[in-house]
């Protein structure tokens, strides 16, 4: 049975629910007057509402990847980003080996991607980014190749939010659509990301 606070006899004086073990708990009183309420699962702190009214969830699944460089990027295909470093990885849900965020929970995440095209060429037809999810693909955003045009430079952002289970996995990936024909000249570089994050 949870046992309530640091005075059992009392309610008005308690500081803490917790239960049999004293590993998952609530704490409103952590040290003194602090005005932190803590929430505590299996012996570590998985939440907490500082004084300020802001919330902190440390163990929220998040990633920030990045890619240093990508070359020979084919024609009318979907292409994986190739994911080089990682700013951060709660819950190392991200598998750099093979580019994939698997989802620890049910939930919607929130995904980012952006690609920094070089050396784009006015020929090609669209510039896509997407999201390989499970066998298929999430959409983000394209852009005509005429608009881009040919420039050093191009970074194209998109964003994605989707009610995902347990054990799906998510790809950063990229396409270059054209009539034309052979290798495509079209890189990308390390100003290239991958992120995601649990909204809820």
């Amino acid at each position: 049975m949870p046992y309530i606070g640091t005075s059992p006899s009392s309610a008005a004086t308690a500081t803490s629910l917790t239960d049999a073990d004293d590993n998952t708990k609530i704490q409103v009183e952590e040290s003194s007057d602090e005005n932190i309420i803590r929430f505590d699962v299996a012996g570590s702190e998985a939440m907490r509402i500082n004084a300020d009214g802001s919330v902190n969830m440390v163990l929220q699944p998040s990633f920030h990847a990045a890619s240093d460089a990508q070359t020979n990027i084919g024609y009318n295909a979907y292409q994986t980003l190739t994911l080089n470093a990682e700013d951060h990885d709660v819950g190392a849900d991200m598998d750099l080996s093979n580019e994939t965020f698997t989802c620890p929970v049910d939930g919607v995440y929130m995904f980012v991607l952006q690609i920094n095209w070089l050396n784009t060429q006015t020929g090609y037809n669209y510039y896509h980014t997407a999201l390989a999810v499970n066998s298929g693909y999430e959409h983000i955003s394209f852009i005509e190749g005429s608009i881009i045009g040919a420039v050093t430079s191009y970074t194209q952002t998109g964003t994605k939010i989707l009610s995902l289970s347990a054990g799906d996995t998510v790809k950063g990936n990229m396409r270059v659509d054209t009539t034309g024909s052979g290798s495509s000249t079209v890189d990308i570089n390390s100003h290239s990301r991958f992120s995601g994050h649990l909204l809820s």
